[in-house]
């Protein structure tokens, strides 16, 4: 069984286009993992073509995962990176501005670009419905110490230069 999609249609997607989004989601043949960078609207698809047992093994040998991941967070951190008086507002301290952590697959967000406290779209509604079912592998992916990564059954898997406090 091939698992993989063709990477020109996975690059073909507009990814404001929020049902073409929902298509790709639903089309993956691979694994969908949820992603949130707990904040408002940062929910994305990260669609891979490896298997959970992949997934897992290749996250806990990495060294350390860093933030921006997505387009989106690269915006926003290169805004707060100019903008001092801005993170404190946000009550944030904005680590050195990185280029993006390369990673496997591709994010697919669930928000078109740049909105902030829209209700909801068709891809967070089944964002959410994925979330809630408790089948899909979900990730936070931050820094070393909020970065973990929580299987359909719960367990939490963190990587080997994670430093926060472990979940139960």
């Amino acid at each position: 069984m091939n698992r993989s999609n063709p990477e020109d249609a996975m690059q073909s997607i507009n990814e404001n286009d929020l049902a073409a989004v929902v298509a790709a989601v639903k089309s993956h043949l691979g694994l969908v993992v949820l992603y949130d960078a707990d904040d408002p609207n940062s929910e994305a698809f990260w669609l891979l073509d490896m298997t959970a047992a992949e997934l897992e093994r290749w996250w806990h040998e990495q060294e350390e995962f860093w933030w921006p991941v997505t387009e989106e967070d690269q915006i926003f951190s290169r805004t707060m990176a100019e903008n001092p008086d801005l993170a404190k507002v946000f009550g944030t301290e904005i680590p050195a501005l990185r280029p993006a952590m390369v990673l496997p697959g591709r994010f697919l967000p669930c928000w078109p670009a740049g909105s902030c406290g829209q209700e909801s779209t068709e891809a967070s509604q089944l964002w959410m419905s994925f979330y809630e079912s408790k089948r899909h592998h979900y990730c936070r992916l931050c820094c070393n110490a909020d970065s973990f990564l929580t299987t359909p059954d719960g367990r939490h898997i963190y990587h080997k230069g994670y430093r926060g406090e472990r979940r139960r």
